[in-house]
């Protein structure tokens, strides 16, 4: 399900068509303080991934993160057939992650991906650490008798409570879903969050990193924990073949909701490398130092 997002063009005057990608969990409304902090003449429009924002689960016994692959990869031909610009895929977490493994599947012929640290890792068991965390997951308030108390909930609870208020907001706009007489409840559920999480290092997309042909911007912050994704993203970067680093300094996981000016900064760095490129096949993005 692709939603508007701020922008500074339209469908006739855009330079880029920048199809957002949100992190599991998390919703397109997220990214709204992101994509309006972008300097870029760009149409810009977000991807709720199945079983976020409104959009429908996948069909019981469906693989999630092929559901999300392959929902990238239709929200990417859906915007070829409907804008003439450019396509750069922004993806985060998750979603950075299902935008690899729609590229892997089938090349989607973009401009670029910006993906800030997805959420891989090399393929191992759960360990009982993570198994522990599933089942946190799984047991979340997920219902809320008005807004006012999905917002206090939002505020006090990790990932949400360190975004940017305007972060928050976004959210709280299509991270929820109202039912009726009931009050408001979480869009994506919490039995289906824990599933993804369950199955997130079972499928090929670390094996397939090299197949990976698309120009890939790979952003990740310097100020996450020890073992966490942000130091892993450099591994990951070896394994691109044409991927460029940007270390942010002092960011961590969730820096796209929270140090939204920095990570503009990167995307429009990013965005300008790309629109250069135009009409030289050859020219590749400059290397972030």
């Amino acid at each position: 399900m692709i939603v508007d997002l701020p922008s500074r063009a339209g469908e006739r005057d855009a330079e880029l068509v920048v199809l957002f990608v949100h992190a599991i969990s998390l919703s397109a409304g997220c990214y709204v303080p992101l994509a309006a902090g972008l300097s870029v003449r760009s149409l810009n429009l977000g991807l709720q991934l199945p079983g976020h924002g409104g959009a429908p689960e996948p069909p019981a016994g469906t693989d999630p993160w092929t559901a999300f692959a392959e929902a990238v990869g239709e929200a990417v031909e859906v915007l070829k057939e409907r804008v003439g610009a450019p396509i750069v895929v922004v993806a985060h977490s998750g979603g950075a992650t299902s935008a690899l493994l729609a590229e892997q599947r089938s090349p989607l012929s973009v401009a670029g991906m910006y993906l800030y640290e997805p959420a891989l890792r090399p393929p191992a068991p759960l360990s009982p650490r993570a198994e522990t965390l599933i089942e946190k997951t799984r047991g979340r308030a997920a219902r809320f008798p008005d807004r006012n108390a999905a917002h206090a909930h939002a505020s006090a609870m990790s990932p949400t409570r360190t975004f940017a208020p305007p972060a928050i907001e976004g959210f709280l706009g299509d991270g929820l879903v109202e039912v009726a007489d009931e009050g408001w409840q979480l869009a994506c559920a919490p039995a289906f969050e824990a599933e993804i999480y369950r199955l997130a290092t079972r499928n090929s997309c670390w094996a397939e990193l090299s197949s990976v042909m698309a120009e890939v911007r790979l952003a990740y912050g310097t100020g996450g924990p020890s073992g966490g994704l942000g130091e892993i993203a450099p591994d990951i970067l070896r394994r691109l073949p044409n991927a460029r680093g940007d270390a942010i300094p002092g960011a961590g996981h969730f820096a796209p909701c929270e140090q939204i000016a920095m990570i503009a900064a990167s995307i429009d760095r990013f965005a300008s490398e790309l629109l250069s490129a135009v009409g030289d096949p050859h020219k590749k993005p400059e290397p972030q130092q």
